[in-house]
């Protein structure tokens, strides 16, 4: 799996991104897909919005669709704790 995350300021301001990588596919929906972007995030910040999309050279017969947005504590909770 390989997908992009997108990290912007509660302003809507872009801060970073960054590609990474999984050997395996992570569904979406399934709970270990936010805990590989807790993993993964190129910053951390109080408050914002990640995005999560495939980058352009992706290969769908490898791995599933992934795009989504949320808010940061959606994923790191209201004082940066993980939340499920």
């Amino acid at each position: 799996m390989k997908i992009e995350i997108i990290v912007f300021k509660g302003s809507g301001k872009y801060y970073t991104s960054d590609v990474v990588e999984n050997e395996e596919d992570i569904l979406m929906f399934r709970p270990e897909f936010k805990e590989f972007i807790r993993s993964n995030i190129p910053a951390k910040i109080s408050d914002g919005y990640i995005v999560i999309k495939d980058p352009e050279d992706v290969d769908y017969d490898n791995q599933s669709f992934h795009y989504a947005l949320y808010k940061y504590n959606e994923i790191f909770g209201v004082k940066g704790y993980a939340t499920d």
